[in-house]
């Protein structure tokens, strides 16, 4: 199966909306059915769907003195994508796309390989819609010249990777902090609307274009940097982090480096080109080993940047280099 993140998009022109209720009824029937059964728990437990529906029916069990609404239906605007297994739809020439009885023209940004398998079509917050096609490829055999280097990264708040060969940290450009001010720009013209106004709603659009163009200036950052290291390595390893735990404790700065989205994007790179990838167990002390006898320090504390090892004291120990344990 394709996994490509870059997947064949595909913007119908006009920003037609094939989402309204009405419409529904000219698509086949594997677009509310089949997906609802086929989607895991998690998908439920992620949207708190599982969650409301206990919590309901254990009030009404137990005559619980504080009473839970039950859960309702999902609003109409706030169902963003819905898929089609191979039925449903026709791909036609000059970029055309019958789904149902409707024929949608859109932007073609890659050719087609394989045999399609399911067609996903999602709208972002601009109102844009974009098409995913799942394809069966054959596999092939990888084709670049080896070159028998490895490296480990370790990810850092002031520096995004720093090799464990020595060479120059990778630093991340922090796109979000060079468009704060027009994010706030625009925050600011949105809160300043009348709630429900047509200002309002043009303005909840530039807000979303404004994060949309950041977003995509550090995919492409991203993707420029994984190609570049499965060229040039064929061993990474990483560390396996909590980012959701960074996140509770520097905020914006852990999502602004959009580590977890880049390690995706890596792991697509290195099955495309051969290049193994591992990860390091996020327990294992790399700050507090020595990195030239293996000394462990288990005293050493969080702001602590360079300690004594007490079996080589001559030469202090920087916790900057832990990525030559990893």
């Amino acid at each position: 199966m394709s996994n490509d993140p870059r997947s064949l998009r595909g913007c119908a022109a006009g920003r037609p909306n094939i989402f309204k209720p009405p419409i529904f009824k000219l698509f086949h029937k594997q677009i509310s059915l089949q997906p609802c059964v086929k989607r895991p728990p998690q998908y439920f437990l992620l949207f708190g769907e599982t969650i409301k529906y206990k919590l309901f029916f254990d009030s009404i069990k137990t005559n619980a003195k504080r009473k839970v609404a039950p859960p309702t239906f999902k609003k109409r605007i706030k169902y963003r994508c819905f898929t089609l297994k191979q039925a449903g739809y026709k791909l036609l020439d000059k970029n055309k796309i019958k789904i149902g009885k409707r024929i949608f023209k859109y932007h073609k940004s890659r050719e087609i390989e394989g045999s399609i398998k399911t067609l996903t079509v999602k709208r972002d917050p601009l109102g844009d819609i974009y098409l995913f096609f799942l394809c069966e490829v054959p596999e092939t055999k990888n084709l670049r010249a080896m070159t028998g280097k490895s490296a480990g990264f370790d990810f850092g708040l002031k520096t995004f990777l720093t090799p464990s060969n020595g060479s120059d940290p990778i630093v991340s450009p922090e796109f979000f902090k060079q468009g704060i001010k027009e994010v706030k720009k625009a925050s600011k013209a949105l809160s300043s609307k009348k709630k429900g106004s047509n200002n309002r709603r043009k303005a909840n659009i530039n807000l979303a274009r404004v994060h949309k163009r950041i977003g995509n200036r550090r995919k492409d950052f991203h993707f420029k940097l994984a190609r570049k290291l499965t060229e040039r390595y064929d061993h990474i390893f990483f560390e396996d982090m909590k980012i959701k735990a960074m996140q509770m404790m520097w905020g914006r700065k852990v999502s602004d480096l959009g580590l977890h989205n880049y390690l995706r994007i890596q792991e697509y790179f290195c099955l495309q080109t051969g290049t193994v990838i591992n990860y390091v167990d996020r327990w294992f002390p790399s700050s507090k080993l020595c990195n030239i006898c293996g000394f462990l320090n288990n005293d050493l504390s969080l702001r602590e940047r360079e300690w004594i090892c007490p079996i080589l004291p001559e030469k202090p120990v920087s916790v900057t280099p832990q990525q030559r344990n990893i």
